[in-house]
Formats: structure tokens, sequence, C-alpha cells
């Protein structure tokens, strides 16, 4: 029997802006300790990106255009649409960008960001680039959360911009006061 009472810790409310915590001891590498962003949540699908497995590539490195030499690490977001590069900001005057609540936008006019980036007035502290993102087909998400395999949560920019990526899954878990982040750093049964 599962212990309901993690459960009421987390909100329910799934929306565009909400993040999936992935419950401990997932068996693939992908999603273990994966903290995703809810970009896209209609009738027809869910899709987000993984917000907190940095990579050892630099944005640079994947661009195309040479003048950007933009030295950050680029961030995977997940299996699928691997060929599209993303972007997370705190930029609001970046134009056409979605914004999902708690200071945190979504994409919005590429030339925009070339601009700022060529006059180097762009505070790379407030954005990080994602290629890749996760997809749920119609319901599949919810019937993953109901199943207990998610918990849902909320995120503000200062947490995504601010905290390390590799302790944002425990950062989310000991706010929402669940003791599975406690145990981060412990054997994770599931490698064996």
């Amino acid at each position: 029997m599962r212990p309901a009472t993690y459960n009421r810790k987390f909100s329910t409310a799934l929306k565009v802006g909400s993040i999936v915590i992935a419950q401990p001891f997932w068996r693939e590498e992908i999603y273990r300790r994966s903290v995703i962003l809810i970009t896209d949540y209609s009738p027809t699908g869910t899709r987000g990106i993984i917000i907190n497995k940095a990579s050892n590539i630099h944005v640079y490195e994947v661009m195309n255009s040479p003048e950007f030499k933009i030295n950050k690490r680029i961030y995977y977001g997940g299996p699928e649409s691997v060929e599209t590069i993303s972007y997370l900001h705190n930029l609001p005057l970046i134009p056409e960008a979605d914004y999902f609540g708690n200071g945190i936008y979504y994409g919005g006019d590429p030339m925009s960001i070339e601009d700022l980036i060529r006059r180097d007035t762009i505070d790379f502290r407030k954005i990080k680039f994602f290629v890749g993102s996760v997809e749920w087909t119609s319901g599949q998400l919810e019937f993953e959360i109901a199943d207990n395999k998610w918990w849902v949560s909320d995120i503000h920019a200062n947490e995504l911009f601010n905290a390390a990526p590799e302790n944002l899954w425990t950062l989310k878990l000991l706010q929402k006061g669940n003791l599975y982040g406690l145990f981060a750093e412990v054997f994770d049964p599931s490698l064996s």
C-alpha cells in the first residue's frame, strides 16, 4: 500500500508552468530524479522540458552561428524533438515569449535574443537553453500522476535560474516536506 500522505503535500492541479517531480527509484535513467516543467497542456497531450539535467555540451557547440560563443551548458530537455533548441528565461522584454507565471518565460523572438547577444547586453544568469523535450499522449501524464509516478508542484524563476541543477529535485522535495529529499545521496536499490 502506498503512503497517501506524501501526495497531500503536492498540488494535483496540472497546468502550463507546473512542474512534475519524478518519484524516487525510477528505472529509466532519463527520468530518474527529473524535474519537468510543463510547457504545453491540452486535450491532445502534454509536453514539457526536463529542467535539471545539465549536459557537458556548451550552447556554442550546437549553434550553427559562429558569432554566438555562448559558453553556457545546454540542458537535456528530453528524448523528443532533439533537433530543436528552446530556452527558458526571466527576460520580460523578449517579444512573443510565453509567460508561465512566477517570473518564467518560454521562447520568444529568436532575433531579439540574437540582438542581445550581439550587443553583449544579455544577462546569461537569466536564461537556460535546452535541447529536446518530453511528450505524453492525451491523458497519459494524468494516468502516471494517479499511478504515483510523479508529484505536481510549482517553481519560481529564482529556483530555476539559481539552484544547482543537480540539487533541484532534492530542493523541491524538501520544500514540500517530503522526506525522500533527505535521501538524495542514498543508494538507489533499482541500480543493483
